[in-house]
Parts: structure tokens; C-alpha cells; sequence
């Protein structure tokens, strides 16, 4: 699923095997799915595909990784600054079934 979007999920880290170990209980029983650190939208892509009944979010603080289509939407927000995060939550009101955050890659 994710070579099939070109993500660097499973060809380079190998996020394929542990999101599934994660995941598949879930998979036909979520609701929203929010992804912090977006890219280029490819996982948000691959996220749609795996879970079919789901809406995906998707936040990131580069304006090049904002687009929608069907049951993907995506907004600019940094995880570092709660305001930002506090917007995205007045602007989409969700509360989410899964949260996967790949965004500042730092503890």
C-alpha cells in the first residue's frame, strides 16, 4: 500500500510491519484519522486506501502539503505551537480514533 503512493513509510523505514501489528484491528471500525507531518500527502493517500470507512486529517506546517480530495483534508499546522494546534482543533472539531504523529521526528 504505501509503494503503491511512493511513501518512504515501507520502502525506507519499514512503518509497514508495525502499523499493521497496530492497526488492523481497526481498520474497518474508525472514524477520523488524523496524521501530524504530512509530506507530500502520500501516506494520508495510503491511510484513505487502508482505512476504507475513515476521513483523514492531516496537519503540517508547509503550504506545498495542503490539498483535499474525497475523505482527505489537510491544513498548515505546527505541532510546536499550541495555538496553531488549538486552530485545527476549532476548525475541524473532531475527536479523532487515531492520532499517528510522524511529524518533528525529535523526543
Amino acid at each position: 500500500m504505501f509503494n503503491s503512493f511512493e511513501s518512504d513509510r515501507a520502502i525506507i523505514h519499514n512503518y509497514n510491519y508495525l502499523y499493521e501489528a497496530l492497526f488492523s484491528n481497526f481498520k474497518n471500525n474508525t472514524n477520523d484519522v488524523l496524521e501530524v507531518g504530512t509530506y507530500k500527502g502520500v501516506s494520508l493517500k495510503s491511510w484513505k486506501a487502508y482505512f476504507t470507512k475513515s476521513k483523514i486529517y492531516g496537519i503540517n506546517f508547509d503550504q506545498d502539503t495542503v490539498f483535499e480530495e474525497d475523505r482527505i483534508k489537510t491544513m498548515i499546522a505546527d505541532q510546536n505551537k499550541l495555538e496553531s494546534l488549538s486552530n485545527v482543533n476549532t476548525q475541524w472539531g473532531k475527536k479523532y480514533d487515531i492520532v499517528i504523529d510522524d511529524g518533528w521526528h525529535q523526543p
